[in-house]
């Protein structure tokens, strides 16, 4: 419990100290945030398989759990949309998810797509923030650029790498629970692709019928 409440208290300072500067923003300051747990997750994730130090397993549950938690509080004091409800119902789903990780029979699987699923993450919070700072051509081009690397990193990991671990795992020994996450993750992770490859089918016939730009 303290380092659910160490990580919480972290969370939400990290915001408050960004809120008191002049220049806060509240999308960018939770996107700032999203990327430093998505990177965090990775490499303590990477750390534990490289280690398989069974002490880590607590810094990345609560490191994970208490961001989840503290997102879903903005959610909920956000304005509401699918948007929102969605990333919501997500989050409940990985927080439920982790619990299982403290079982050696599950742990390597679960901790396998919860990090690659975060890595595949991280694309787009770069994308956000260049989308947020667009004000010449160069930045937008630079957006463009981004979006066109969230697409390929995303597909990648959430189209074409997940279905593989039911391959490398036997997960027919796994709960039902895990069945559940992994296709609704997978459901997930096809229509945001679906969403992203629309976003670069139109920057590259973009680029095509104006040649002078640089992907815009």
């Amino acid at each position: 419990m303290f380092q659910l409440l160490f990580y919480l208290f972290f969370w939400n300072r990290y915001y408050q100290k960004h809120k008191e500067k002049s220049t806060f923003n509240h999308k960018l300051t939770i996107n700032k945030i999203g990327l430093i747990h998505a990177f965090s997750s990775v490499v303590l994730t990477l750390l534990f398989f490289i280690t398989d130090n069974y002490w880590l397993l607590d810094d990345i549950y609560y490191v994970s759990t208490s961001y989840f938690l503290y997102d879903i509080y903005h959610l909920i004091k956000s304005k509401q949309s699918i948007s929102n409800y969605t990333l919501i119902i997500h989050h409940c789903i990985a927080i439920y998810s982790l619990d299982w990780i403290f079982y050696p029979t599950w742990a390597m699987a679960i901790l396998d797509l919860l990090s690659m699923a975060e890595l595949s993450n991280i694309p787009g919070y770069f994308t956000y923030y260049f989308k947020k700072k667009s004000n010449t051509k160069k930045q937008e081009s630079i957006t463009n650029f981004m979006i066109l690397c969230q697409t390929i990193v995303y597909f990648s990991v959430r189209v074409v790498y997940f279905p593989t671990i039911l391959f490398t795992y036997d997960i027919s020994k796994y709960p039902i629970q895990f069945h559940i996450f992994l296709g609704l993750l997978y459901i997930m992770g096809l229509i945001w692709s679906w969403k992203l490859i629309g976003q670069s089918r139109q920057i590259i016939i973009n680029k095509c019928y104006n040649p002078q730009l640089k992907l815009n």
